[in-house]
């Protein structure tokens, strides 16, 4: 006979997995150079928080700027937390230069979105993205929301601990035009990059116990996350660890009561001086801003995290480090 308790389990549905047409369509664009000697870790965490997520489901991975290693990073990270999945991978555009014409990428996510709407993760640069948009304008009502790792409030340095290296805006100086695109589109746009982050950091103790776990993944974590926190340490000067931009876009997203966002706030793209040159090198360059006068066109934006969603985080991380296979 079934015990009362496993039969009241299966009754009342506790711990059952949501079934694919509950779960959130997600479709996850991604930079992803984990694994590198000064690769970052900050896809790497938000993929694997996706992945350990039963509210969503994955409709497909894009990668975007840096390919190649990309790609095979993803597909390692998938054989190792999602090794049931068959969640496909498609290479997108390399570099800015490729903005506006078809790729894998582009192609499989206009297939994905003429199956139904969806929320589209812009972890990189929003070359594919844009791309995407561009081609297929009548496809902007079919992305329910679009999350950039990316734009600032008005006026904004990005310094994290005091302010001893200026960061750029990564992913949007690394294609301010498709950045501008996107926001021009009309999609729903929700902004989560330096300033929904500052303040939100890992170190060494939080991430310890991988170090001692008999899975090669958990020990490839700990190598790699304490390899970005070094430079962090030793390159930007920043002493409390380091901060996992795009977990906290992902975050924002998908848990946006762990988060401080901004409604319909207005935003744009502006010309002003140089203020961090480690990817535009000319003495003015291009700012996505919101919050500031001028902006015509209106997005969410993210500014703040709370401690809750570190939890989430590390939740994700050190799950089951001794009896997963």
């Amino acid at each position: 006979m079934m015990p009362i308790i496993t039969l009241l389990l299966i009754l009342l549905g506790f711990g059952m997995v949501p079934s694919m047409a509950q779960q959130h369509r997600v479709w996850v664009d991604t930079d992803l150079s984990s694994g590198r000697p000064v690769g970052d870790m900050d896809d790497a965490l938000a993929l694997l928080m996706l992945l350990r997520d039963t509210s969503v489901h994955i409709e497909g991975i894009s990668v975007v700027h840096g390919v190649r290693h990309a790609r095979r990073v993803t597909a390692k990270l998938l054989r190792w937390y999602a090794p049931a999945r068959d969640t496909p991978i498609h290479r997108g555009a390399d570099t800015q230069r490729e903005l506006g014409q078809r790729t894998e990428a582009v192609n499989a996510m206009i297939r994905a979105l003429e199956k139904g709407p969806m929320t589209v993760l812009a972890l990189g640069p929003a070359t594919n993205v844009a791309t995407v948009l561009t081609l297929r304008p009548d496809l902007v009502p079919q992305m329910q929301k679009v999350g950039f790792c990316g734009g600032r409030w008005a006026n904004m340095v990005f310094a994290p601990d005091g302010g001893k290296v200026r960061f750029s805006d990564y992913n949007f100086e690394h294609d301010s035009v498709a950045a501008r695109l996107l926001l021009q589109s009309g999609v729903p746009l929700l902004l989560a990059g330096y300033d929904c982050s500052d303040g939100f950091f890992l170190h060494r103790a939080l991430y310890r116990p991988l170090k001692g776990s008999s899975h090669a993944r958990d020990r490839w974590m700990y190598r790699n996350l304490s390899r970005w926190e070094w430079v962090w340490q030793h390159v930007f000067g920043v002493k409390d660890g380091f901060i996992p931009f795009d977990c906290s876009t992902v975050g924002a997203l998908l848990h946006p009561d762990e988060f401080c966002i901004r409604a319909d706030r207005a935003a744009t793209v502006t010309e002003g001086p140089n203020d961090a040159r480690s990817i535009v090198k000319t003495d003015r360059k291009m700012f996505l801003t919101v919050g500031a006068q001028g902006g015509i066109h209106r997005v969410d934006h993210c500014y703040h995290t709370h401690g809750i969603f570190r939890e989430r985080l590390l939740n994700a991380l050190l799950r089951d480090l001794s009896t997963d296979p």
